[in-house]
């Protein structure tokens, strides 16, 4: 493989169970890996280390094949550990933070008396910063870890039947740096990184991870057997799932596909509403088609510690990610562009004319550490700002988009779908360029164009275009549109304390109010800025006008409808732009945007 040329990098994660149906359908995976000619990652776990067979087997498959023998703490219940430690929680990550240490401890002493050595790669579902912080401290060779189930939140929750207690929505895709601040956030400099790697427990389908259960339509083969992706004993849409990771080595440097299955899908006698066959036959197929991309030098097969050791090697801290996914379930040719670093998460929906779909102000870096000892008890999942599938309503919902009122008469790009493409400049800057949407009010019609530049240091600038107007004299109000709030969750929260500030280019001094459910307005012409300072989440949020703009409002909401809106307009004739920026930083006594021009 060159230096220029780019690769996806595949982790095969395995984990033993003992029980004899189990064991053979772990033993199956290990020779379909095998037959490939691929690696695998095997997470032993705690039942794990009573069962001989399965220690020598795993010793065996390590000495043979090079497989590297990892420690997975998804699954501590058994005798041993409510003997030991006098609990009946299921899941480590809920633990409070002294436990936490004490288990940890014991299942790494015991894993170096298995092996003669410490792991360096960890399985976890979801972990907090503060243990994983302790951790990578007091036990060095750790050097990544599975630290997050990506957006399993909400839709998981109703979809499990409210049993599956595991919310980590609002965290990156891929491979990342995790910060010492929340787990979910990258690392924004090297004081701020943990010093491991973080990786998702499986790769998801990017527009159904934000609209759907994201565990139907996975890297998870047998997930999509669950979700009905598939026709008789055909499944194109995995092949089509991975492609579309491939895809992404357009826009990014490397890409990271992961592919970790329970034997408990294969196995015999555990009919998921399908016959363990296909599930068998589907993760096969899964391997060869893998296969055949690694022949064609498109993916690389390491283990997850080479992985890691990689990416330390390649990738700078605050290094960004991009992904513009399109539907490969139905074929509606929707698209959803993401964006992160440590500033933000970003979403951004096609179908929605090119509007923010979803922000998670990372800048805020809120803890979400979890367990009985904590505030937040089992939410782990990072707040965010704007969230059309959490408050939703193109109309009344919490979303970030352009209005544009002709003659007392407005309508939204949200309203329209499109279609967009992706670039990235010589600054290393990434823009998202969205298709024209046509509009008509009135008798009046035009076309609005879209683009996005994610210009660093939590910076959007926004550029709305009009083009093509049916009456070349007709001047329209463009509005670009900021309705937010704050939160995890469809309920919403307290916004009492947030405060909403607006200056004018003219005015010494800004005006400002605390949120109180009143409807009141902050009025300002030839605005300068606009802001909501959000203490609850650690966030302040700005916009901006970047060249010039007629009127500004900073607008209160009320309890029916619980947002808080920025908005700037600008009365523009066919040609006209509006330029503006959307700023995300921490929250600190002299936390005010920067001027114009930025």
């Amino acid at each position: 493989m060159t230096k220029q040329q780019k690769t996806m990098y595949l982790n095969i994660i395995h984990r033993p169970f003992a029980r004899e149906d189990l064991f053979r359908a772990f033993c199956f995976q290990q020779d379909e890996a095998h037959r490939m000619g691929f690696r695998t990652t095997i997470m032993v776990t705690l039942p794990n280390f009573s069962e001989k067979k399965i220690i020598d087997y795993v010793k065996n498959q390590h000495e043979l094949y090079g497989d590297e023998i990892a420690l997975g703490i998804n699954e501590l219940q058994c005798r041993e550990f409510r003997e030991r430690f006098g609990t009946e929680e299921d899941a480590f990550f809920l633990l409070s933070f002294d436990m936490k240490k004490e288990v940890f401890s014991y299942l790494m002493e015991t894993f170096k008396s298995a092996f003669g050595f410490y792991p360096k790669s960890l399985g976890f579902y979801f972990i907090d910063s503060r243990f994983m912080t302790w951790a990578k401290q007091n036990y060095p060779c750790i050097e990544t870890a599975i630290t997050n189930c990506f957006e399993e939140g909400v839709h998981m929750f109703l979809g499990n039947k409210s049993q599956w207690y595991l919310f980590s929505e609002g965290g990156p895709w891929g491979a990342y740096y995790p910060s010492k601040r929340n787990i979910l956030c990258p690392a924004a400099n090297e004081g701020d990184a943990i010093g491991i790697v973080g990786l998702p427990h499986l790769n998801r389908d990017m527009l159904m991870a934000i609209v759907s259960r994201d565990d139907l339509f996975s890297s998870h083969p047998a997930n999509v057997t669950r979700g009905r992706g598939f026709y008789g004993d055909q499944c194109p849409y995995l092949y089509r799932f991975v492609d579309e990771w491939l895809k992404q080595l357009d826009y990014n440097s490397f890409g990271y596909y992961n592919i970790f299955v329970s034997p408990y899908w294969l196995a015999d006698g555990y009919v998921f509403e399908y016959p363990n066959e296909l599930n068998r036959k589907f993760y096969t197929e899964t391997l060869e088609y893998l296969k055949s991309k690694a022949d064609e030098n498109r993916v690389t097969c390491a283990t997850m510690q080479e992985f890691a050791a990689w990416y330390k090697e390649n990738i700078k801290i605050d290094t960004p990610e991009v992904n513009l996914w399109q539907d490969i379930l139905c074929g509606s040719k929707r698209q959803m562009f993401w964006y992160v670093d440590s500033s933000f998460r970003v979403t951004i929906d096609a179908n929605c004319g090119g509007s923010i779909y979803d922000l998670r102000p990372y800048a805020g870096g809120v803890e979400r550490n979890l367990g009985p000892d904590t505030p937040h008890l089992a939410n782990g999942m990072y707040p965010f700002l704007i969230s059309a599938e959490h408050r939703g309503g193109l109309q009344d919902g919490s979303l970030h988009t352009l209005k544009i009122t002709y003659n007392g008469e407005t309508t939204s790009i949200a309203e329209r779908r499109t279609r967009c493409s992706l670039h990235q400049d010589l600054e290393g800057c990434y823009t998202v360029n969205f298709e024209p949407v046509t509009l008509q009010l009135g008798n009046l019609t035009f076309d609005i164009t879209s683009s996005y530049r994610f210009a660093r240091n939590g910076r959007i600038e926004i550029e709305r275009t009009v083009t093509n107007m049916s009456d070349p004299e007709a001047e329209i109000t463009l509005t670009e549109y900021h309705r937010g709030c704050y939160g995890t969750t469809i309920y919403p929260e307290d916004m009492r304390g947030i405060r909403l500030a607006a200056k004018g280019t003219d005015d010494t001094g800004e005006e400002s109010l605390n949120y109180e459910y009143k409807c009141r307005i902050l009025g300002k012409k030839s605005p300068e800025y606009l802001t909501a300072d959000i203490p609850q989440i650690e966030t302040s949020v700005s916009l901006i006008p970047l060249d010039g703009a007629d009127w500004g409002e900073a607008r209160e909401g009320y309890l029916f409808r619980p947002f808080y809106t920025l908005s700037l307009s600008k009365n523009v004739r066919n040609g006209g732009k509006l330029k503006s920026c959307l700023e995300v930083k921490h929250l600190c006594t002299d936390a005010r945007p920067a001027s114009q021009g930025i």
